[in-house]
């Protein structure tokens, strides 16, 4: 029977190489696991806690990570399992959707947008966000964009008119 501080060549434990590894616990939930040795020290935490104890300040939002197109990820694994499914392909879930699904309840459909009301995408307060299906969700945004460009133009030509604009 495996011990804590029980240490084994990788090879007897199905690891590749020669690297040392040992059974240790978490320091901060105490799961059991091997770890690998590198002279002579080892993770104190496991991935779930290393990702909450140690996240970069500058890209730090909340518990997830925001990304460079404006949103916010979370690592599935600082989620229930039950959101599990929802994660992308990195093993992140988008924080909207998390914040949505656990509002209503249920996992999120592929196919169920969630649109940012005020149009900022890490304000992820309920009351900003809104589910929708795709199509409704490209209407929305055309709308929104047409409503832009309008006001841009209207800006422009009341101020060849002279027309103080207030914005």
């Amino acid at each position: 029977m495996i011990m804590l501080g029980d240490i084994l060549a990788g090879r007897f434990i199905g690891k590749n190489g020669s690297d040392r590894y040992i059974w240790a616990a978490c320091i901060d939930c105490g799961a059991e696991r091997w770890v690998r040795m590198r002279k002579g020290n080892y993770a104190q935490r496991c991935r779930a806690c290393g990702l909450r104890h140690n996240r970069c300040p500058q890209k730090i939002a909340r518990l997830g990570v925001r990304t460079s197109d404006g949103y916010i990820r979370i690592h599935q694994s600082l989620v229930e399992p039950f959101f599990h499914v929802m994660a992308l392909k990195g093993g992140s879930i988008p924080e909207h959707r998390l914040i949505m699904a656990r509002h209503i309840g249920r996992n999120l459909h592929r196919w169920e947008v969630v649109h940012h009301i005020n149009g900022i995408k890490d304000d992820n307060r309920i009351e900003n966000l809104q589910l929708i299906s795709d199509t409704r969700h490209e209407q929305i945004t055309i709308l929104e964009n047409c409503i832009a460009q309008l006001e841009k133009e209207n800006a422009i030509l009341k101020s060849q008119l002279g027309i103080k604009v207030i914005v």
